[in-house]
């Protein structure tokens, strides 16, 4: 208000000027003064326009400023949310690809994830089991050879149960005295 009434003085100081405002010998010329207060009212009338254009105009901008401010406080609310899903998300995805790679390392038959090697241990069972036959000695290497390549073999691409699977359905295969009693032997419970 006070840059108003500043501008208010600065325009209208030019026409109070002392020659305007004539005193004749018997008082003020009333012409004169009539005509300088026409000119003043004009000026007040425009300035007083000027004002309320000014002050509607300011409103309107500041109001334009604040519902610009608002969307972008709004826009900025939607953006954090957006953005809090999409870390959750990359998070459970992180998660989910940590947990499937453990989880393939456990399923290879030739890791030591579990503490052991898989195929190592059938290897070493098979070869436990065939060694306490009553096989010759020739017999034996050969079984415990073709048991090796097997796992060896397979063991890339099978999951452990395929291992054992196949171990047991060859060593089954395989027409072998030892075998035929090893069966008796369940059969009769001795």
């Amino acid at each position: 208000m006070i840059k108003y009434s500043f501008l208010l003085l600065l325009v209208v100081l030019p026409f109070a000027s002392p020659a305007q405002a004539q005193v004749g010998p018997t008082g003020p010329d009333n012409s004169n003064t009539d005509s300088l207060l026409k000119v003043f009212q004009k000026r007040i009338d425009s300035l007083e326009t000027l004002v309320n254009n000014l002050n509607s105009s300011d409103i309107k901008s500041y109001a334009d400023n604040y519902n610009k401010s608002y969307r972008n406080a709004l826009l900025a609310i939607d953006l954090l949310q957006t953005l809090q899903s999409t870390v959750k998300s990359i998070i459970a995805d992180r998660n989910q690809a940590e947990a499937t790679n453990l989880l393939n390392q456990i399923n290879n038959p030739t890791s030591n994830q579990l503490g052991f090697v898989f195929t190592e241990r059938v290897i070493t069972l098979a070869s436990q089991v065939i060694s306490s036959s009553n096989l010759v000695d020739e017999q034996k290497s050969k079984i415990k050879n073709t048991i090796t390549n097997i796992v060896n073999g397979i063991a890339q691409s099978f999951p452990p149960l395929n291992i054992v699977t196949s171990v047991i359905s060859t060593i089954g295969s395989l027409n072998i005295p030892f075998i035929e009693k090893l069966g008796k032997k369940n059969e009769t419970g001795g």
